[in-house]
């Protein structure tokens, strides 16, 4: 690892710390039971879309709302955008299960959302130890978690240890965020299980740590520069794996689509393709440049197109340069030599491990 990538780490987990520290000494109330003469009721059938919104006036700014096992619930008609918090609310849950997909069931004493979660636009936030139920079609239209309107204000939210779960009919229908960052720098994802939604993680931020997240039939995990929230630069990314039936399982993607902004300077150790059209794609539309992206440790890929390189449209602004794979490890392959294709990179690098059968990949290899 370079000096400069060691600084970005070591910047990215004193964030991360800083962040932890702080909820930690958050007041925290129990939305079901408090002395704020307002109870949250998670039968997953009663509006508290009125409750959550008395709630929040009544606490104090900087606590966090802790959610015993249940089902919550706010009606669309009421909440169209769901639970959009205000202040700087936490949420905090007892347990975020585990999905059988077998059974198309999750584990009992799951703290579930059955509503969009909103968080504000000042950002020093988080949501942690829950899962989101698309299923039922109420989070069909929306994302699942979100920082807000686009920012380059807010930012250092923390989502971690969350499942989501939409539906196997419609996920791909409508091109929804399972977790969508797009405010403000410096945001840390982790620990994040993704079944059936079109964007599992789509960050449209700078300098923000995301790691250990697993998807099983989505489109992709997305680094995206955007002109509401400006260039994403400076990320690091650890751990994915992209799962699924075959041809259905997600992938990497990088994309610039405005003038003016870059994706750039993004890393990512370690990722796992199993079942994937592509393992990572780059693209540059509307003018959009990316530049100076590693990708280290791809695996489990048993041949095809590997890395590809695409402009959206015939904008001349359009560019892609140092784009470069170092480590590239295939894990169990059947022979099928991988595919590079790197016609739109003015400047693109490949450093080819050979191949090692029978050998299971390891996460966070460094």
């Amino acid at each position: 690892m370079s000096s400069t990538q060691c600084t970005t780490s070591l910047l990215l987990l004193s964030l991360m710390l800083a962040s932890l520290a702080h909820a930690s000494s958050q007041q925290v109330v129990d939305v079901t039971n408090n002395n704020y003469g307002v109870q949250i009721i998670p039968d997953g059938v009663t509006d508290n879309c009125q409750a959550y919104a008395d709630l929040q006036a009544r606490v104090p700014d900087y606590v966090t709302f802790y959610h015993p096992a249940g089902y919550y619930y706010v009606s669309p008609a009421n909440c169209p955008s769901g639970i959009v918090l205000s202040k700087h609310i936490s949420i905090l849950g007892e347990s975020s299960g585990s999905y059988d997909k077998v059974g198309d069931m999750i584990s009992p004493g799951t703290t579930v959302f059955l509503s969009p979660i909103v968080l504000n636009e000042y950002g020093g936030t988080s949501v942690r130890s829950v899962a989101l139920d698309a299923r039922n079609g109420v989070l069909d239209m929306n994302n699942g978690i979100s920082t807000g309107a686009p920012s380059t204000l807010a930012g250092s939210t923390v989502i971690s240890d969350v499942l989501y779960v939409g539906s196997s009919v419609t996920y791909f229908v409508h091109p929804v965020h399972a977790i969508l960052l797009q405010s403000g720098p410096g945001n840390t994802v982790t620990n994040v299980r993704v079944y059936y939604a079109f964007h599992a993680v789509a960050d449209r931020t700078s300098n923000s740590f995301i790691a250990n997240i697993y998807t099983w039939n989505c489109f992709d995990v997305v680094v995206k520069s955007y002109s509401g929230s400006g260039s994403a630069d400076g990320n690091t990314l650890e751990g994915l794996t992209f799962d699924g039936d075959p041809g259905a399982a997600g992938m990497l993607i990088f994309t610039a689509e405005a003038q003016g902004v870059e994706t750039a300077n993004n890393f990512t150790y370690v990722i796992h393709c199993h079942n994937s059209p592509y393992c990572v794609v780059f693209e540059a539309d509307h003018g959009g440049a990316m530049s100076n992206i590693r990708v280290d440790f791809i695996s489990d890929r048993d041949g095809g197109t590997v890395i590809y390189t695409y402009f959206g449209d015939q904008n001349p602004g359009n560019s892609m340069s140092n784009l470069s794979f170092d480590g590239v490890w295939y894990w169990n392959v059947t022979g099928t030599p991988p595919i590079f294709n790197s016609a739109n990179a003015s400047s693109f690098s490949v450093n080819l491990v050979p191949p090692r059968l029978g050998r299971p990949a390891r996460l966070f290899t460094r």
